[in-house]
């Protein structure tokens, strides 16, 4: 039996009884297993041999149930019992809360309108429900229905492009016990790298975001000021992403602008160069850059103040993960603005993981966008 003789069972439990032999179904039922006090409750037989009692609600909390299989119950062969099987349990507080993680999204994925969220949990008595929470507002409310389980769809609106967001769940056992799972951060359309701050210099660094796709790896960057035509000399960029794909500080390029600027505290492997000195993928050999081909997907403008490109993660060695900082020089002023800040006190880089969470379409190449290269370029 389940519980077993003398012992101790929650208010949740279920009630097993195994036979020895293949039984008469007919016999079994609440006339001739009965419970003192009184168990309402629904039967099942299971191969003929098992009974499995299911309390229409929870039992009595601290009571010693009394239960008998009585002489009234026969085997399939007609034979009864011998005499009443007799046998106590007693039902303590279940203390014990379920437990419950979150399966999906992963942790600091990019989403686009909205987000499928599932959760996994379990109880050692049964759960009543798990609630599902979005910065702290509860977002829906699934009820148990015999599943460890349990997803939905959110659908915000009105959100920042930038902005993370906070997801977790909260189950409930039988008992009313509730478990919080880790919380997970999501981030709408774009995760944010470094800030910076609004300097006294035309066009300076605002906002960099990233994301990475299955082939590709995305960047948006936005400036305090915008420029008129973005390849001019005069009132145009010059942004260079430096690439660390190895992570390591010791290989790659340390130093630009004939050897006068240090790129933060990275060794770069690869730049993006977006705007006046050309729209272009370079890598760095040892000794030099090398021309790696065009950037993929640009979307920029005139008279804007923000750009987004692609590079394909396999044209930069496929990394799992990257450090980078981000330039860019104030054309005919010689003045560098770095995102982040480079202030000597590590780390002057962030650090991005490729994750591959994003699965938007990507940017959209706008017509017209020129991607001539002269032979020199400042960051050298």
């Amino acid at each position: 039996t389940t519980p077993a003789p003398n012992d101790s069972a929650t208010v949740n439990t279920h009630i097993s009884i195994i036979f020895s032999e293949k039984m008469n179904v007919a016999t079994l039922n609440a006339g001739t297993i009965v419970f003192e006090p009184s168990i309402p409750g629904s039967f099942s037989i299971q191969a003929s041999r098992q009974v499995l009692i299911t309390p229409a609600q929870p039992l009595d909390t601290f009571v010693t149930y009394t239960a008998t299989v009585t002489t009234a119950v026969a085997d399939s062969s007609g034979n009864p019992m011998a005499s009443d099987y007799v046998w106590q349990f007693r039902t303590v507080r279940d203390w014990i809360p379920p437990q419950v993680l979150i399966e999906r999204p992963s942790d600091h994925s990019v989403f686009t309108d909205s987000v499928q969220v599932a959760a996994a949990a379990s109880d050692n008595d049964g759960l009543s429900h798990i609630e599902f929470y979005a910065d702290g507002d509860l977002v829906h409310n699934a009820i148990n229905g015999a599943s460890d389980y349990y997803e939905f769809t959110w659908r915000p609106s009105g959100l920042i492009m930038g902005s993370q967001h906070d997801l977790y769940a909260v189950a409930y056992d039988l008992a009313g016990n509730a478990a919080h799972s880790d919380t997970v951060v999501v981030h709408y359309l774009w995760r944010l790298l470094a800030e910076d701050n609004n300097e006294a210099i035309p066009r300076n660094l605002a906002r960099i975001y990233a994301r990475s796709t299955r082939t590709q790896l995305q960047f948006r960057v936005e400036t305090w000021t915008g420029w008129g035509d973005y390849k001019s000399p005069t009132e145009g960029i010059d942004v260079a992403i430096f690439l660390d794909t190895d992570q390591n500080p010791a290989t790659g390029q340390t130093r630009a602008d004939n050897g006068t600027k240090p790129i933060g505290d990275i060794g770069a492997e690869y730049r993006i160069v977006i705007g006046n000195h050309g729209d272009v993928v370079d890598q760095w050999t040892g000794s030099g850059w090398v021309d790696n081909g065009n950037v993929e997907n640009l979307v920029i403008s005139n008279n804007s103040d923000f750009f987004e490109v692609s590079v394909s993660l396999g044209g930069i060695n496929a990394p799992s993960g990257v450090d980078l900082i981000v330039a860019n020089v104030i054309l005919n002023t010689a003045q560098w603005d770095w995102a982040p800040n480079v202030d000597n006190v590590p780390p002057d880089h962030v650090t991005l993981l490729i994750d591959n969470s994003y699965s938007g379409a990507p940017p959209q190449t706008p017509p017209g966008i020129a991607t001539a290269r002269p032979l020199q370029n400042v960051f050298d």
